[in-house]
């Protein structure tokens, strides 16, 4: 995924059945973005 004109690892992290919590891995700054946390079962993993 692109974040800010920079291509970073996109990850997800479950926290229940439905709820996940969606990151990118920012390696070149030592950060993680969070793009999505939510109950819900986004879409893109369908």
């Amino acid at each position: 995924m692109r974040f800010k004109g920079v291509a970073l690892e996109q990850w997800q992290y479950e926290i229940t059945g439905s709820g996940r919590i969606w990151y990118l891995i920012d390696d070149e700054h030592r950060t993680c973005w969070i793009t999505y946390a939510g109950i819900g079962h986004p879409r893109a993993t369908d």
